[in-house]
């Protein structure tokens, strides 16, 4: 049972990171939804891609650190079908 608790103590922080990705990315799409809302467009489309990195053992965004590649493209359409 021991080998089962180790790697469930090793998974935690990876979680953690994870979750703390995933809270981020929440809020970068909440604060783009608002700002699409105010912008009334017909069609709105987002590309968001973050570069991923494995550090020390742990998957972390290297984005989330300060460094590393993003890259988001916002495309609005107003009128027409």
């Amino acid at each position: 049972m021991a080998p089962r608790d180790a790697g469930a103590s090793r998974l935690a922080p990876t979680l953690e990171r994870w979750s703390q990705i995933t809270a981020t990315l929440g809020k970068i799409a909440a604060g783009l939804g608002t700002a699409i809302a105010k912008a009334k467009p017909t069609k709105a489309s987002v590309e968001l891609g973050l570069e991923l990195g494995l550090e020390s053992g742990a998957l972390v965004t290297l984005i989330a650190r300060g460094t590393g590649t993003a890259n988001l493209k916002v495309t609005l359409e107003w009128g027409g079908s």
